[in-house]
């Protein structure tokens, strides 16, 4: 815990002047293509994870392919922060083993006068929220919005003496360490449970041959596809009074349960076009993310990129053969090419087999595996939860300690 006048002992009485980067940043150079034969990493402005701020992959290059915007040369200890769509916040600290390769001009490179500033010390000052709002202030340009390198440096940051800065640096880079170890072994222990889920579920759901009789799809319901009025943009189809839920890939959770509130509603003049379903309807998605189930907690209107089932021929759970949708589409990405299934043909989809246990047995079942996706899945609402409240702790401590007494500054 900071205590609230720790920035005053830390200081011992020193006044803090506020200098624009420009003022405490070296000129950097651009590579001169025709006077090398060399190849290079280039740092585009993918190579940058936004995430944890790392360069995550490059790709060489050399005069005979180099692209226009591969220019600037950066060292270790440079800060690179993308110009280009700014907002997102790509940036991060040219390490050891991209010293000395080319990055893209979208980037605005930072070189730190090391008698004046540390890097890391530029570094977090841009991660503030001072500067994300300077940036949303100054940025121009609404399909590809950038902003100049100028600007950039024109931005004003405080500047302690550099032993205020260490003993700074060193705080936040305890919580950023903190707060990445964290997030790891949070991710960690969600990837464990699911694992441990998928396991015993697919235990529940698979018996011996001749234990208990199969059925095909087509045996088990009858189904159909969705369907919606074409073009999908026209405006007429959505919205308005009496506009319904209309449910798509995308509104499909991976929870068996539909959003809460569907990207699009359907408009009355629409809904004649398209497919009603009841609440507790078995719906699966049929592209893009295929195999997500789910059983409908509310009456709606269907795309046709999902199956619906609705007349089922055989004495069965809609819950267990949600279940039994679920694992069977699991199964069958794995085995496919490439890990996961691109298409699906309805004679492929309709010959898929699930095994029919007595009903008694099949409720069992539905018991056992509710409440393990009851605590995988409050394992996976209070990750997101728990990494977001350490990610504003450590934003909250990097503002208080970046807030330094100043004269009212004109940016």
């Amino acid at each position: 815990m900071i205590k609230p006048n720790y920035m005053e002992k830390l200081l011992e009485g020193v006044e803090v002047e506020w200098k624009a980067l420009g003022d405490v940043t070296l000129p950097t150079s651009n590579i001169r293509w025709r006077d090398t034969k060399d190849t290079y990493r280039y740092i585009d402005l993918t190579s940058v994870s936004r995430e944890k701020n790392i360069i995550i992959e490059t790709t060489e290059i050399s005069a005979e392919n180099a692209p226009s915007r591969a220019q600037k040369l950066v060292i270790k200890n440079d800060v690179i922060f993308a110009t280009t769509r700014p907002t997102q916040q790509r940036l991060c600290l040219i390490t050891e083993e991209f010293s000395g390769e080319v990055a893209s001009t979208g980037y605005c490179i930072l070189r730190a006068r090391k008698d004046e500033v540390l890097p890391k010390w530029i570094y977090h000052s841009i991660t503030s929220s001072r500067f994300k709002n300077y940036v949303e202030e100054n940025q121009s340009g609404s399909a590809y919005p950038a902003i100049s390198d100028a600007k950039v440096k024109d931005f004003k940051i405080p500047i302690p003496p550099l032993k205020v800065q260490e003993e700074i640096v060193r705080i936040l880079d305890a919580f950023t360490e903190f707060t990445s170890e964290l997030t790891s072994e949070l991710t960690s222990e969600l990837t464990a449970r699911k694992k441990q889920y998928t396991y015993y579920r697919d235990k529940l759901l698979t018996f011996e041959e001749g234990e208990v009789e199969w059925k095909t799809l087509g045996e088990v319901a009858k189904f159909r596809r969705g369907s919606f009025p074409q073009p999908y943009g026209k405006d007429e189809w959505y919205g308005g009074e009496g506009a319904m839920p209309f449910v798509q890939v995308v509104d499909v959770g991976e929870d068996m349960r539909l959003v809460q509130n569907t990207k699009n509603k359907i408009s009355k003049l629409a809904q004649p076009k398209s497919v009603f379903v009841q609440e507790g309807t078995v719906i699966v998605t049929l592209q893009g993310s295929i195999g997500r189930v789910a059983i409908t907690q509310y009456d709606c209107y269907v795309d046709r990129t999902l199956a619906i089932f609705e007349s089922f021929q055989v004495k069965i759970n809609k819950k267990y053969f949600a279940y039994q949708l679920q694992a069977k589409f699991a199964f069958e990405k794995e085995k496919a090419r490439g890990s996961t299934i691109k298409t699906i043909t309805k004679e492929e989809f309709t010959k898929f087999q699930i095994p029919i246990p007595p009903l008694t047995e099949q409720e069992r079942i539905v018991s056992i595996l509710d409440k393990f996706d009851a605590l995988t899945s409050s394992i996976t609402e209070a990750l997101p939860r728990e990494i977001e409240l350490r990610q504003k702790q450590y934003e909250y401590y990097r503002n208080l300690l970046l807030s330094f007494p100043k004269e009212e500054v004109e940016e």
